[in-house]
């Protein structure tokens, strides 16, 4: 009897402690069901319904999207509704989930501040909340959640400075994102007590001051990433204790001083970059000697100086190689050639000179080669056209000479950028270039390129970008480029094509800008020339032998900043539809055989810098009011016309005038004196007209 009392008596405590742990963990569920659902609440838009439709009170929050429960206290420990596109709040009720290891809301676009109740997680291990729009100050008391492991807050607005001690309370924390937000002050010298830290992203910031030393304490650090801050002084030597760092990023700072030789010999390093500092000094002859993993090297854009260091084939892995825009001379050195798992190579705006190494034919992965603004001489070897994988090629302004090989494409399937501009090349431009079937980008300019332009160059039905000018081209512009349906810039000025230009020019719709200046082009313009450029930026058609009367319809080119039409023959009235744009900055008509009255709802278009109508036949008065509606108007060129009356006293209000010039005109009356107002006036012509009267003593304030 006494044993039967016992086992029911047992059995009535394990009863009731189940009824209690159940309903213990009832109640705390409820308490998680109630966190998120307030949180829902402040959620403004939800594109894809996910909330809306799945997040419901009649359903175990352990079954919606994006939440996930332990198994041990049935208790969310994960929220993820990354990528949702979500607007609103982050509501403070989410410091309720005291389970919660993991939180996740990354790339939605939540705005307002971080709730300080965050810091109440104290089992949270992951928060994500890149990519959003949130703003003000970090929590200090985020940084006292001491089970944290990764923080990341990348792309936000947030602001502020960083706690001194925010890394007392965080000894697990292995990653810290912070990157492109606000945040300034100086970068925190306790950040060393983080002591697992092995990723630190502090980039596009406004932080100041030097980079702390003690940043060498971080012994576990693999990747660094402080550029586009303020910081400035020199790389501190104790950096040179980071024996974990495989990625080491700079760019954009102040950095002053040579770069460390002890960082040749972090040996872990995959990536340095050092990119746009004021660093000064030459390279080690020897800096790839401890450097086996290295992949990539950026140090364009500093003050370095002497040659390229022969042995950087010793960094066997190097990828991408860019030292561009420093003091580095003598030649390139030919050992480049062996480092043959290079895919970018940038050596441009340097002293450097001498020929183009035979060597480097063995780069057979190179995708980008860069050597522009230097002074190379020579011809370009053809091996260089025979290395597959090149995408882009760029000599710019070199003194490259000889001729391009007639076979120049053959064995260039993705080469997109060919940029030969500004060199001494000479004979025909290859007819073979259509077999560049990826080409995109095509500039010869600036050369001694003869002939005709090849009519196959309309079988390249890629290109976007076309630059022939400043040659000794000749010819028409040949029919088949009708079928460059891509193109955006063609650019064919200062040569001696004749001809009219054809009306598919105007057809192709995806132009911005088309540049025949200078050359000896006849014919009139199409009277519906604009009807299919909608995107047509500029127009520059100076200097040709073009004539008839300017289209009334150019208007509907409806994005042109740029018309340049001078130096033609073009005759008739100026189109009063010329004042419809609403985005032309750049008017140019002088030197043609237009007249009438100019329209004066010219006057009216307020994005006017530039208006030259001069050397023409116009007649008739200005407007009293001709500047009430150009606050940006620099240059005012109307000489050699016929117009007459007074000059109209509120040119004053062109506030930005730099050069106005009205000479060899009929304009009678005196001198205005209010044009001792346009006290940026650099240049003034009033001659050869009917003026009278004594000069303004106003004039003495220009």
């Amino acid at each position: 009897m006494e044993k039967t009392n016992c086992f029911l008596l047992s059995i009535s405590l394990l009863v009731n402690c189940f009824m209690v742990c159940l309903s213990s963990s009832i109640t705390n569920l409820t308490t998680d069901q109630f966190s998120l659902l307030a949180f829902k609440t402040l959620i403004t838009y939800d594109p894809q319904h996910v909330l809306a439709s799945n997040w419901s009170s009649t359903t175990s929050v352990c079954n919606w999207i994006g939440v996930s429960c332990g198994l041990t206290h049935v208790r969310v420990t994960a929220l993820n509704v990354s990528h949702f596109g979500l607007q609103g709040t982050i509501a403070p009720h989410l410091g309720n989930l005291s389970f919660l290891v993991s939180l996740d809301i990354r790339d939605n676009n939540f705005n307002g501040n971080i709730p300080k109740e965050l810091a109440r997680l104290h089992r949270l291990k992951e928060i994500h909340l890149q990519n959003n729009k949130l703003t003000s100050a970090i929590p200090s008391t985020i940084f006292n959640i001491s089970s944290l492991r990764r923080i990341d807050f990348t792309n936000n607005s947030l602001s502020g400075r960083l706690p001194i001690d925010m890394c007392n309370n965080l000894p697990k924390l292995e990653g810290l994102y912070l990157s492109r937000n606000r945040l300034h002050g100086q970068i925190s010298s306790t950040l060393y007590k983080c002591r697992e830290l092995q990723y630190l992203s502090l980039s596009f910031n406004g932080f100041d001051g030097n980079i702390p030393r003690e940043i060498g304490k971080l012994t576990m650090l693999k990747e660094l990433y402080i550029g586009n801050n303020n910081l400035k002084g020199v790389i501190p030597l104790e950096m040179g204790n980071l024996p974990h760092l495989e990625i080491l990023s700079f760019q954009s700072g102040s950095l002053t001083g040579p770069i460390p030789s002890f960082i040749f010999n972090i040996s872990s390093l995959k990536s340095i970059d050092f990119t746009n500092n004021s660093l000064s000094g030459s390279l080690p002859v020897d800096m790839c000697i401890h450097l086996p993993k290295l992949e990539g090297l950026y140090l364009s854009w500093n003050r370095l100086h002497g040659q390229i260091p022969s042995n950087l084939y010793k960094c066997r892995e190097l990828q991408y190689l860019s030292l561009s825009f420093n003091g580095l001379d003598g030649s390139i050195p030919r050992d480049i050639g062996k480092v043959t798992m290079l895919k970018e190579l940038y050596l441009g705006n340097n002293n450097l000179e001498g020929v183009i190494p035979f060597e480097m034919g063995n780069l057979l992965r190179l995708e980008i080669l860069s050597f522009q603004n230097g002074t190379l001489t020579g011809p370009i070897p053809s091996f260089i056209f025979n290395i597959s994988s090149l995408k882009s090629i760029d000599f710019t302004n070199n003194s490259l000479s000889g001729s391009l090989p007639v076979d120049i494409c053959i064995h260039l399937p993705k080469l997109k950028g060919l940029y030969l501009s500004r060199n001494r090349l000479h004979g025909q431009i290859p007819s073979s270039l259509y077999k560049c079937r990826e080409l995109q980008y095509l500039s010869l300019s600036f050369n001694g390129l003869n002939g005709s332009i090849p009519r196959d160059i309309g079988k390249v039905t890629m290109l976007k970008e076309l630059y022939l000018g400043n040659n000794n081209l000749e010819g028409v512009i040949p029919l088949e480029m009708g079928n460059l349906t891509r193109l955006e810039i063609l650019g064919f000025q200062n040569g001696t094509l004749t001809g009219p230009i054809p009306s598919f020019i105007f057809n192709i719709s995806s132009l911005k800008s088309i540049g025949f200046t200078n050359n000896s082009l006849s014919g009139s313009l199409p009277i519906d020339m604009c009807i299919h450029l909608p995107k047509l930026e500029g127009l520059y058609l100076s200097r040709n032998q073009l004539h008839g009367q300017i289209p009334s319809h150019l208007n509907k080119c409806r994005k042109l900043q740029y018309l340049s039409l001078s130096f033609n023959d073009f005759n008739g009235s100026i189109p009063r539809e010329i004042g419809n744009f609403t985005m032309l900055n750049e008017l140019y008509l002088g030197m043609n055989n237009l007249e009438g009255s100019i329209p004066s709802s010219i006057f009216n278009t307020s994005s006017l810098r530039i208006i030259d109508f001069s050397n023409n036949r116009l007649f008739g008065r200005l407007p009293f009011d001709i500047c009430n509606h150009l606050p940006k108007l620099g240059r005012l060129n109307l000489s050699w016309n016929q117009l007459e009356g007074h000059i109209p006293s509120n040119l004053y209000k062109c506030k930005e005038l730099q050069d106005l010039s009205l000479s060899d005109n009929g304009f009678n009356g005196s001198i205005p004196r209010e044009i001792g107002n346009l006290t940026i006036l650099k240049e003034l012509y009033l001659g050869r007209n009917n003026l009278k009267g004594v000069i303004p003593s106003e004039i003495g304030n220009l």
